[in-house]
């Protein structure tokens, strides 16, 4: 059993963080404050801290804002006794600046998730917690310290949208489900519409009208809602910095998908799923499968375990291991009886042959 420190000045989420810290048969004491966690982290041992953001300075204090519970991430990087202690961040205000979860990770944060997808059931925080242990003690164990992470700019490359009945996933990770502001899949498949090659461009009060919204209950906030929770998973889930025009754009006529994009409404054929995930290349390969084979291109003996803990922060297991099925199906690896994956031989030896033509 683990002790956690919640910091945490709102009590409309802590039934969620009390059922899975109960699951977990972890206790847990709670500080309301900046000046409370501060004195309760120097006076008590911790297994990991879950850090409400938008917390007030001092005790019984009314005017809560971010940058006292970014103090509180700081000062623990900063202590001499407890600086690899897990933080995992807890916030609604990831819309607040595209620069936040950015810091955050540059801060060193372990995991960073949305009260909105917690509330929801989007986002397991028991699986958070638990992901960000096994990460922690296989750095203690292996003398490693973790490292400030590096978040890859999400407008870099297309990135692929799939618009479910009942859900819509951005570059495989789950950001709506239909419970959850209902019209919203209604909005992205209005915005789903391209002339001349770009997306269209439709202004809040025309989307409202086709949605029979009315100036008291206007698009901006569905669309708010969307943009903060694909920032934050964006940032968690697959280590992309994600801003707030990076999905949906605003601005230049109107709300329209940004040009990085790639949407797509899924019509699965009889008897054969849609897959979710990034757009494949030529090769017919996701990104993680060509990150594999070029690991073991360069000669990392990989098992399957090493394969699930390189993607462990973006991917659940059962992704990564149909991602090495995938590989073995096509005939790319195999596995070596010490059982680790190597290159299949007809397929490493049409590479050698390849790469002797000139």
């Amino acid at each position: 059993m683990s002790k956690a420190l919640v910091v945490e000045d709102m009590d409309d989420i802590m039934p969620v963080v009390e059922d899975a810290l109960l699951a977990r048969g972890d206790s847990f004491e709670q500080a309301k404050s900046l000046e409370e966690a501060r004195g309760m982290f120097s006076a008590n041992d911790y297994a990991y801290v879950l850090l409400d953001l938008k917390i007030p300075s001092r005790a019984g204090g009314t005017f809560p804002d971010m940058s006292y519970g970014i103090q509180v991430l700081r000062e623990i990087r900063q202590s001499k006794e407890k600086q690899d202690m897990p933080v995992i961040a807890m916030t609604s205000y990831v819309s607040d600046g595209f620069g936040i979860s950015t810091e955050l990770h540059q801060l060193g944060i372990n995991a960073c998730v949305s009260k909105l997808a917690l509330a929801n059931g989007t986002t397991s925080l028991v699986k958070v917690i638990n992901d960000v242990l096994a990460e922690h003690a296989s750095e203690q164990s292996s003398g490693r310290r973790a490292v400030a992470k590096t978040l890859t700019p999400f407008s870099a490359k297309k990135r692929e949208m799939v618009i479910y009945e009942d859900h819509v996933t951005v570059c495989g990770v789950t950001v709506w489900l239909e419970h959850v502001r209902p019209d919203m899949r209604a909005i992205l498949l209005a915005l789903n519409k391209k002339e001349r090659s770009r997306y269209v461009r439709i202004n809040g009060t025309r989307l409202g009208k086709a949605l029979d919204r009315n100036a008291s209950n206007p698009v901006s906030r569905p669309i708010k809602d969307f943009r903060d929770t694909a920032t934050e998973l964006m940032a968690n889930e697959c280590g992309l910095e994600c801003g707030s025009q990076d999905i949906i754009a605003s601005g230049g006529g109107g709300y329209h998908f940004a040009e990085c994009m790639v949407v797509r409404e899924a019509r699965a054929e009889a008897g054969k799923p849609e897959k979710a995930g990034e757009p494949e290349e030529g090769d017919g390969l996701n990104e993680r499968q060509r990150k594999i084979l070029e690991a073991i291109d360069g000669g990392e003996e990989l098992r399957q375990k090493d394969v699930i803990a390189m993607f462990r922060r973006y991917r659940n297991p059962s992704t990564v291991k149909r991602d090495i099925k995938g590989l073995r199906d096509a005939g790319l690896i195999e596995t070596h009886p010490d059982g680790y994956y190597t290159r299949s031989e007809n397929n490493a030896s049409a590479r050698q042959t390849g790469s002797g033509r000139s």
